[in-house]
This record gives C-alpha cells, structure tokens and sequence, in this order.
C-alpha cells in the first residue's frame, strides 16, 4: 500500500470520505485530462454492478474494502484497488456452483497485513470467481458448496489469471525505478 501511496503522489486529502458507489467515479479515471488514483478514506464499498468498458481506475483506499456488487471489465477497461487493510466479498457476490463466469475482476492489493476474504455461500451465489490478480498476507477461503451437494466435485473459489492487466495497466503501477551506478575498484 505505501509504495502505491507514494508512487501516486502520497496524497494526503482524501476524495471520498464515505465511499457508497453504485458506479465508478469519473474523477478516477487516471486516463482522463484530469484523472488521477482516488484516495478513499474509511472503507469503500463497491454498492453498485460496476462494468468497466473503457478507462483506467485506480484507488488506493486507507481502510478496509467491501465488495457488495460485481466488478466486471467488459472492455478495454482496468481497475485495481490498493487498499490498506482486508477486502471482504459479501455472499450475494457469486455465481451458481456451475459457472465459470466472473463477478470479480481487476487487480486488488492489500497491505502487508491485510486478508482477503471470499465471503460465504448462498444458494444461487456459492461460487466466488475471481479473475485478475489477488494479493494478500492472507486469503480467507469461505465459500462452501455443501449447500448444493458439491463439496467433493467443484471448487467453491475460482481464480483465474488474466494477461491482459498487464498491458493496459497504467505506467505508475508499472515502472520500478531502479538505479545502477559503477564504482571503481
């Protein structure tokens, strides 16, 4: 989280204070004229089904993070959320035990403590699938197909990889400076 915090400017006001959003906000859109990373204080939930199908968001969030709708890319788009402490997955986020199909896309980062947590099962939204990248200290996998009798056949936490983030992640999240420098013997 501090390396982002710093690489992005540290800010220090935050833009949201009590972030509720049903969609992503247009000032967060770092490909914009005036785009920059949003510094969300508190916890910021994800309210909303957010379909991303073109610009870059990124957030950095001084607290924690709730999931409560879907985030999906459907475009060209890219989100990633670097957040302080935990993410939590609320049950309603999922899909039936038999489905491939993401309700989590994007990067999501925690810092050196944080957890990330899949959230429980539900009968129609057993299953979490994520897709993107996923970085914590810790993973909570919470999800249980008991529900449905599918314990033993079908993973109840989907993870898949996808490429394409690496390409249309902004240069800021890219670039590790590092600096060489000869000496004489």
């Amino acid at each position: 989280y501090q390396t982002f915090w710093r690489r992005f400017g540290g800010p220090t006001t935050y833009d949201y204070t009590d972030p509720s959003f049903p969609s992503p906000p247009a000032g967060c859109d770092v490909t914009a004229a005036s785009g920059k990373a949003c510094y969300v204080s508190g916890t910021l939930t994800v309210s909303g089904n957010w379909n991303i199908g073109s610009g870059s968001y990124i957030f950095l969030v001084d607290g924690n993070m709730a999931i409560d709708g879907s985030i999906n890319l459907t475009g060209t788009g890219f989100v990633a959320f670097i957040v302080k402490n935990n993410i939590t997955v609320a049950s309603s986020v999922g899909v039936p035990y038999s489905s491939s199909t993401p309700v989590v896309e994007g990067i999501y980062i925690t810092g050196p403590t944080g957890v990330f947590h899949t959230g429980t099962s539900a009968l129609g939204t057993e299953r979490f699938v994520g897709k993107g990248s996923f970085i914590a200290a810790d993973f909570r996998l919470e999800r249980d197909l008991e529900v449905v009798d599918q314990n033993t056949t079908t993973a109840s936490e989907f993870f898949i990889y996808n490429p394409r983030l690496l390409v249309a992640m902004p240069d800021a999240m890219k670039d590790l400076p590092v600096t060489w420098e000869e000496v004489a013997p």
